[in-house]
């Protein structure tokens, strides 16, 4: 599958409580803490960021995605951290439910380190993170699941320079990072212990869980453009083109014409041939363009069906001839 980037706060508004419907996440979990979108975060890549803060003992305030089965599990966050934060924290970590893997901020030392399933910890950024409230990350992950030969590539970079590596780390294949297949992704602070704060800032995020690297470099291009066409109407039984335009200011990767929720074609056109019927119908198609940054855009056609007439030998429709006999 594709790599999945979700923006924070493409739903919703300022001072909402973090949900799946506004974050992408499959669900928030809320152990001792709170989370709230905000528009007073800076984020760079859109209006709103998920300040989510984690404020008692052992306690988090987290989304995850769930329901996968994997062995190579990429994503990514953009990130930064409160002034306010004081404990050692997880920012992104997967497993089985409970954790196999975590990538932490320490607090002490101003870096980040990944941790393998035993808590042992395997890296440490030579860079020193800005603890500022103002400085975004993109911080990136690979990690391939294994109980003695597993391994992890990561990179942090500064968001205003994504592609410029502030680190670019690739372990040896030598590690423990879990031996059972991932079920799922965390993103968000839990604290280890001790009543501490951890408070982190999330602008976007992003995971693949059938990847083979790290996912793609974060650009600031915009969203790609949809353009379904005109609306149009159709007889019964009548064969009919739709075509969608897409542009992009970068790249177009992929289109796919949309009807019910089901994918009917993946190209500029669409050939299709309307149903038969008595009454007549509506069908809604969308086109979907997704970029080469992983951002999708959707337009909608909407498509009307006239009701089929069958004619009698004097011209009259079985329809209407129909009526006639109950009027």
């Amino acid at each position: 599958m594709a790599f999945n980037r979700y923006l924070m706060g493409f739903a919703g508004a300022d001072g909402n409580a973090l949900s799946a419907a506004n974050t992408g996440f499959s669900n928030i979990v809320n152990t001792g803490g709170s989370g709230v979108l905000s528009n007073a975060e800076s984020n760079p890549v859109g209006s709103l960021a998920a300040v989510m803060t984690a404020s008692v003992t052992s306690g988090g305030h987290y989304g995850y995605v769930s329901g996968m089965s994997t062995n190579n599990l990429s994503f990514e966050v953009l990130f930064k951290i409160k002034t306010e934060h004081s404990a050692q924290a997880a920012i992104a970590w997967g497993g089985t439910g409970s954790q196999e893997w975590e990538i932490d901020y320490n607090p002490s030392t101003n870096k980040l380190e990944f941790k393998d399933d035993g808590n042992t910890t395997r890296w440490t950024s030579t860079s020193t993170l800005a603890a500022d409230n103002a400085t975004y990350y993109w911080l990136r992950g690979y990690v391939v699941n294994s109980a003695t030969v597993g391994q992890f590539h990561v990179t942090l970079a500064n968001a205003s320079a994504p592609s410029t590596l502030l680190e670019d780390y690739t372990s040896a294949a030598s590690f423990d990072t879990g031996g059972t297949a991932y079920t799922d992704l965390r993103i968000g602070p839990k604290c280890s212990t001790g009543t501490q704060t951890a408070v982190l800032v999330v602008g976007a995020w992003g995971y693949d869980p059938a990847a083979t690297d790290l996912p793609p470099i974060f650009s600031s291009d915009g969203p790609p453009g949809s353009n379904a066409g005109s609306d149009i109407t159709v007889d019964a039984g009548e064969a009919f083109t739709l075509t969608g335009v897409p542009t992009d200011d970068i790249g177009v990767a992929s289109v796919a014409w949309k009807l019910s929720g089901g994918t009917v074609g993946t190209g500029n056109t669409l050939n299709r041939t309307a149903p038969i019927t008595l009454s007549g119908t509506t069908e809604t198609y969308s086109f979907e363009v997704t970029d080469t940054n992983s951002q999708m855009t959707s337009d909608s056609v909407v498509v009307t069906v006239r009701a089929a007439t069958t004619r009698l030998h004097n011209g009259t429709s079985v329809v209407g001839a129909i009526n006639k006999l109950f009027t």
